[in-house]
């Protein structure tokens, strides 16, 4: 039961992989770069601001 589960959950999983990788291709990983890179920034932006007020 529990490994049927498991390998239905990795196949869709695969999947979704492969369907973003050629369906949006680079783009994917730029949007969480973008996302990463922006909230690094508000961080860094929140303490600054802190820190000088």
């Amino acid at each position: 039961m529990r490994w049927a589960r498991y390998r239905d959950v990795t196949s869709s999983v695969s999947a979704l992989t492969r369907f973003g990788t050629s369906h949006l291709g680079r783009n994917w990983f730029y949007l969480a770069d973008l996302a990463f890179s922006y909230c690094i920034f508000t961080t860094f932006l929140g303490r600054y601001s802190r820190h000088t007020y």
